[in-house]
C-alpha cells in the first residue's frame, strides 16, 4: 500500500502504518476523549486525552493481533506474508499467493476474528476483577475495548467476501465446488451486501450523517473488494494452467549497461511503455533499471550518466525457469515488488514475464481456455 512508512517487524513481518491511519486515530481519541464518554466527569482534560491515546493504541494493538492470526497460520500452510498495514478501516495482511486448499483458506480466515474473540474476552475478565476489587477509572474503558473486539470479530465473520466470513464462506463452498465457482459465489454475496451497506448507509445519513457516510463509504469499498478479488482468483486460475514460457514476451528488450538514461529513456521506455528492463553486457545479465532509476537522476545529466551508473545494484534481480507455472512468476513479482521477471535457462535470457501484461493476457483467456496455446501465449 503506497504512502506507508514501516514501524518495524513482528516475527520477521514488517509492520507498516498508512497516513489514512492518523486519521482514524485522531478520531478515536476526540471521542473517547469527550465528557462523560468513557472517563468521569470529574477528570482534567489531558487526563481524558492520554487515557484516549492508551486505549486506541490498545485497540490498534488489537487489530495487529487480528492480522497476526491470519498471518501466523498462512505461513504454517505456506502462504508468504509479505507485511501488514494498519491504515483508516483497520489492518490488511498483505500475501503474495492465495491458500492452496480449503483446509487452509479457512482455518487462516477464521483466527482472526478467533483472536478477537480472545482478545475481548480478556479485556472484559480483566474489566471485571477490577471492578470487583477496585473503582479504577479505566474499568468502562476495559470494557469499551472488549465490546470493540467483540464487534470486530462479529463484523469480520459477515458472510462477505473479501471479509474473513466470506473467507470462511469460499473454503465451505471450496469443499464442494471447484475453486472458481466457490469464488464467484462468495464474491457476488460480498457484492449484495455491500451494495446493502450503502443503501443502509445513505438512509442513515438524514438521522445521523457521520455514521451513514462511514458506513456507506465501507460499502463502497467492499463491494469494489469483492469484485476484484474475485476477477484476481478468476485470472490465477487461467495462469496455473501455463508455463512462464508460453507468457513471456520473447522480444522484450534489453538493456546495454553503457547506454545513457536519455537514450533509456527515449529509445526504450517510451517507446514500448515498459518500466523494468534487463541491464546486460558482454558478461551477461547485471541486473535491472527502472523508471524510478532514471527519475533518480537529474535531468540536466541523463545525457552524460550510464544506465550502469543509475541502475539500483541492491534491487533484486529476480529470474524464472521457462518451465515453471506462470502463476510462479507473478508469486514472484508480488514478493519482490517488481514489475517482472526474467525467464532464464541456462545463462541465457530468453524473455520477460511483465506484470501488466501479464494481467492482460489472465484477463484475456480467463473465457477462452479452447484456443490452441501458440495463440494464447501471445502478449
Amino acid at each position: 500500500m503506497s504512502k506507508s512508512f514501516r514501524i518495524g517487524n513482528i516475527f520477521g513481518i514488517p509492520i507498516f502504518i498508512h497516513f489514512s491511519w492518523f486519521i482514524i486515530f485522531a478520531l478515536i481519541i476526540v471521542q473517547l476523549a469527550r465528557p462523560d464518554a468513557l472517563f468521569p466527569s470529574d477528570s482534567t482534560l489531558w487526563t481524558r486525552v492520554a487515557g484516549s491515546i492508551i486505549i486506541a493504541l490498545l485497540f490498534f494493538g488489537s487489530v495487529l493481533a487480528h492480522e497476526l492470526a491470519h498471518s501466523l497460520v498462512g505461513r504454517r500452510y505456506n502462504v508468504p506474508v509479505k507485511s501488514i498495514t494498519l491504515f483508516i478501516f483497520g489492518g490488511m495482511a498483505r500475501i503474495t499467493r492465495e491458500a492452496s486448499s480449503p483446509k487452509a483458506e479457512l482455518l487462516m480466515a477464521i483466527a482472526g476474528p478467533l483472536c478477537s474473540v480472545v482478545l475481548a474476552l480478556v479485556f472484559l475478565v480483566i474489566g471485571l476483577i477490577l471492578w470487583l476489587n477496585t473503582d479504577s477509572m479505566f474499568i468502562i474503558a476495559l470494557a469499551w475495548l472488549g465490546g470493540i473486539n467483540l464487534m470486530l470479530a462479529l463484523f469480520n465473520m459477515l458472510p462477505g467476501f473479501p471479509l474473513d466470513g466470506g473467507r470462511v464462506l469460499r473454503a465451505t463452498l471450496w469443499y464442494k465446488l471447484d475453486y472458481i465457482r466457490a469464488s464467484r459465489i462468495a464474491s457476488l454475496i460480498g457484492q449484495g451486501m455491500a451494495y446493502l451497506f450503502i443503501v443502509v448507509g445513505i438512509v442513515w445519513m438524514f438521522s445521523s450523517p457521520f455514521q451513514g457516510v462511514w458506513l456507506a463509504f465501507i460499502g463502497w469499498m467492499l463491494q469494489n473488494a469483492a469484485g476484484n478479488s474475485y476477477h484476481q482468483a478468476e485470472m490465477q486460475n487461467v495462469l496455473v494452467k501455463y508455463t512462464a514460457r508460453e507468457v513471456m514476451i520473447a522480444s522484450y528488450p534489453l538493456v546495454s549497461s553503457s547506454v545513457t538514461i536519455q537514450e533509456l529513456v527515449q529509445k526504450y521506455m517510451v517507446p514500448t511503455g515498459y518500466s523494468f528492463l534487463p541491464v546486460v553486457d558482454w558478461s551477461g545479465l547485471k541486473g535491472i533499471v527502472t523508471l524510478t532509476d532514471a527519475k533518480s537522476v537529474s535531468k540536466d545529466r541523463w545525457e552524460f550518466t550510464s544506465v550502469k551508473e543509475a541502475m539500483n545494484t541492491y534491487a533484486p534481480i529476480v529470474t524464472i525457469d521457462p518451465e515453471v507455472s506462470a502463476i510462479k512468476a507473478l508469486e514472484l513479482m508480488e514478493e519482490h515488488s517488481v514489475d517482472g521477471v526474467i525467464v532464464l535457462s541456462q545463462g541465457i535470457i530468453l524473455g520477460v514475464v511483465e506484470r501488466y501484461s501479464l494481467y492482460q493476457f489472465g484477463k484475456m483467456h480467463a473465457n477462452s481456455h479452447k484456443r490452441p496455446v501458440s495463440e494464447q501465449a501471445t502478449l
